[in-house]
């Protein structure tokens, strides 16, 4: 007999459950309970135990609040129980070690903490326990080692701590470990070499040191590595080299030395390979893209010396390509051209010469290409212009001569980007270049900046006033930049023509009145280009304010705490405003540092509405807006397969602004490693204690201990927002209030210039 309940939205508990504490032979044939996907917001009834003939029981992706029940440890039958994605808290019940027939364990993403319990070591049978994304205290229980059936374990982002258990390499029949994002330390256990069917190994992000042991290498099912943005040192043993499946290996933000394996790639099956940010010299092995499966090959900032491999240029496969900040020399091997997938390449900051191929530029996908930096020479290629899909070329700090390339009338259709600085170039500026229609002007006198639907510039009006014209771009599409390490940032517009957002906005902001919103005066159009007349912010943004000058402006002295302070106060409010007092209300979608503007007294001002939304309209996207390093994670699992973009994307959004407020630092920066941001430093920063939590806020200039009592509130603050779970994050309401509270003095209000040399 079974009972499924599908997704309908139920928000109350079900009969069916409630009276299992009055009947005295309630369903004694009930062997499946399914009430997966609903909104269940009570605690779980523990007259669930009656049910002795259960053997499924499904309940994940709810509301459940309250503690685990205990009562189902009385249900002797039961082979799967997941109660993942609730609400629960407080501790796993020992009981649940009773449950001897049981072989699927799902307890993760609920808001549990306590101790595991050890008594989980009991269940024989169990072959697959996720109990990840909680917040446990200790470490892992040595008496794990006796599921010995276990085949996937998962215990990630759950802050468990203390060494790992030599004692789990004698699980024989484990197949995935995944303890990623935990406050795991000491080093990995050579013992663990015994897991010979194991395929995937994923420790990343943790505070584990020593050395990479060699035995990893004799797990020759692993397929995938992760070791990376731990505190690992020495050398990459020969041995990982020589793994026979390996699709992946991440070893990234370590302190790895010594050479990459020579042999590593050439068992042909290798995909992924990140070790950036670490100290590995020597050569780049020619051998990494030998069944041509290689996808992505980040290497950055590092020692890597010698020319980069031929071989390179012929792998078909590959997709992304980042060899910036190296010593590497010689010239750029011909033949990327021919590489139909690569998108985007890095070779910046290194040794390189000779000239740019003439086949690189016309890559067919090529998107993102960046040589700056190298003593690179001869003259851009006559070819360049014709890359179909080229939005940004940086070519700054070579030694380039001659004249640039004509433009043309059908090429630069998606250029957007164009460094050519400090070269030896010659001649005139092509009198086409008007013709690449995205492309940001050369002349950037009067250009204030850049946001999600267009250029911003000064101007004055006949009266004498100062105001900002914002020109929209004539073909809004996507739109893809690079921030200054070089990781992508991506703006994505909902869809609909130019002229719908427009309108959009215009609507949108013409209703909009209060401090911390830039005002929208008026607005321009003579049906081919439209501009919006704003009020100008004389002290630009809050990016240019905590991370320095753009070009051609003055640096900016740096903020002292009361401050940062009043401009995360303001944000606040404005995006509170947007969120809690608009009707509709509002979601910005967009919000960064570089869309927060700062008047005359340094108040913050909320800007660029360019991808915003009314909350009443949103849905669930096939795409996502924002920009990378400020878009909330997204959880992709068996289950759920959509994203819906609302005010809890603000609020991890404003988190992530906080962070840089209080850090001083960017959201993406090279010493974060490849796909993680500032919010996975400052966690792993924070989870360090004390000395961590100085190095966060070592930028901000204060000698009062109350300020520092503020920054620490703050940085609580800015945690919460940034929750991987949208429940868990605040409301901007309550991120107001919080803010407030973290200062319950008022203090005299600083002169609007008074900043820190």
């Amino acid at each position: 007999m079974a009972a499924q309940v599908p997704f309908h939205g139920l928000l109350l508990l079900l009969p069916l459950l409630t009276i299992t504490a009055a009947s005295s032979a309630p369903l004694p044939l009930l062997a499946l309970l399914s009430l997966n996907h609903n909104f269940f917001n009570s605690t779980f009834p523990d007259g669930i135990a009656r049910l002795g003939s259960l053997a499924v029981l499904n309940a994940y992706s709810n509301c459940f609040v309250g503690q685990l029940p205990r009562g189902i440890g009385e249900l002797q039958n039961l082979e799967h129980l997941n109660l993942g994605g609730s609400f629960f808290n407080g501790s796993i019940p020992v009981e649940v070690g009773q449950l001897r027939q049981l072989r699927f364990l799902h307890l993760a993403g609920n808001p549990l903490s306590g101790r595991l319990p050890r008594q989980l070591g009991e269940l024989k049978l169990l072959e697959h326990l996720e109990i990840g994304y909680n917040g446990y205290n200790g470490g892992i229980p040595a008496e794990f080692s006796g599921l010995t059936q276990l085949q996937y374990l998962d215990i990630a982002a759950a802050n468990v701590s203390a060494p790992l258990p030599p004692e789990l390499g004698g699980l024989a029949r484990l197949e995935s470990l995944f303890l990623f994002k935990n406050r795991l330390a000491g080093a990995i256990p050579p013992l663990w070499s015994r897991l010979r069917v194991l395929q995937v190994l994923d420790l990343s992000d943790n505070h584990l040191a020593g050395a990479i042991p060699a035995g990893l290498g004799e797990l020759a099912n692993l397929t995938t590595l992760n070791l990376m943005s731990n505190f690992l040192s020495g050398t990459i043993p020969a041995t990982i080299g020589e793994l026979p499946n390996l699709e992946v290996l991440q070893l990234w933000n370590n302190s790895l030395v010594g050479r990459l394996p020579e042999s590593l790639g050439t068992s042909g099956r290798l995909a992924r390979l990140d070790v950036s940010t670490n100290s590995l010299s020597g050569p780049i092995p020619s051998g990494l893209c030998t069944g041509h499966r290689l996808l992505r090959l980040i290497l950055f900032a590092n020692r890597f010396d010698s020319a980069i491999p031929a071989s390179l240029a012929n792998c078909s496969s590959l997709w992304r390509v980042r060899l910036e900040s190296n010593r590497l020399s010689g010239t750029i091997p011909s033949g990327f051209g021919a590489v139909q997938n690569l998108t985007y390449m890095d070779l910046s900051s290194n040794e390189l010469t000779g000239g740019i191929p003439a086949d690189l530029v016309i890559s067919p996908r090529l998107e993102y290409l960046n040589v700056s930096g190298n003593p690179i020479g001869g003259t851009l290629p006559s070819n360049t212009w014709r890359a179909p899909k080229l939005q940004v070329l940086a070519a700054s700090k070579c030694a380039l001569d001659g004249e640039i390339p004509p433009f043309g009338t059908s090429g630069c259709a998606n250029l957007y980007r164009l460094e050519l600085a400090w070269n030896e170039l010659s001649g005139a500026v092509p009198g086409d270049i008007g013709s690449c229609k995205r492309l940001s002007p050369i002349e950037r006198n009067l250009m204030v900046g850049a946001g999600s639907s267009g250029t911003v510039y000064r101007a004055k009006m006949p009266n004498g006033e100062v105001i900002a014209v914002k020109k929209l771009w004539q073909a809004p599409t996507q739109k893809e930049t690079a921030a200054d390490d070089a990781a992508k940032q991506t703006d994505t517009q909902d869809g609909g023509d130019g002229n719908e957002r427009v309108l959009a906005e215009v609507e949108m902001l013409g209703h909009l009145r209060h401090r911390n919103i830039v005002r929208l005066l008026g607005v321009c159009t003579n049906g081919e280009t439209t501009m919006l007349l704003y009020e100008y912010m004389p002290n630009g943004s809050l990016d240019e304010l905590l991370h320095g000058a753009t070009a051609g402006k003055t640096p900016k002295a740096r903020p002292e705490w009361d401050a940062r302070y009043r401009i995360a106060v303001g944000v606040a409010q404005g995006v509170s405003y947007l969120h809690h007092d608009c009707l509709p209300a509002v979601a910005h979608r967009d919000l960064k540092p570089s869309n927060i503007l700062l008047d005359a007294d340094m108040e913050a001002r909320v800007a660029d509405f360019g991808v915003a939304k009314a909350l009443q309209d949103a849905v669930p996207m096939s795409v996502v807006a924002g920009s990378f390093g400020y878009i909330a994670p997204v959880f992709f699992s068996e289950y759920t397969y959509t994203l819906r973009v609302d005010e809890k994307s603000d609020v991890y959004s404003y988190g992530v602004v906080l962070l840089e407020i209080l850090t001083g630092r960017k959201s993406v920066e090279a010493e974060y490693g490849e796909g993680s941001n500032i919010v996975d430093w400052v966690r792993s920063k924070v989870a360090g204690g004390g000395g961590g939590l100085r190095d966060v806020m070592e930028h901000i200039s204060s000698n009062s201990e109350a300020a520092r009592e503020e920054m620490a509130l703050v940085l609580r603050v800015a945690l919460l927002c940034t929750s991987r779970c949208p429940q868990d994050r605040p409301s901007m309401r309550d991120v107001l209030s919080m803010l407030q509270e973290a200062r319950p003095k008022p203090s005299r209000k600083p002169a609007a210039k008074k900043l820190v040399p």
